[in-house]
């Protein structure tokens, strides 16, 4: 199971990563690219209790 998920522009070589999941001890569930929403991605994790997991969604503004 992953602990962060990055976002990286592969067409620009000079773009910066951007960790999705900044939280310590976080793990990933799940990742969903949902087709009707272009650009953004659904992320389950635990980030408030190790033994749950919360729903979390790219809020990053789109390029």
């Amino acid at each position: 199971m992953p602990s962060h998920v990055h976002r990286v522009y592969l067409g620009d070589p000079d773009a910066t990563v951007d960790d999705l999941t900044p939280f310590p001890g976080t793990k990933v569930l799940e990742l969903d690219l949902p087709a009707e929403r272009p650009g953004k991605v659904i992320v389950q994790l635990n980030a408030r209790k190790p033994e749950e997991f919360d729903l979390a969604g790219d809020r990053h503004r789109d390029r």
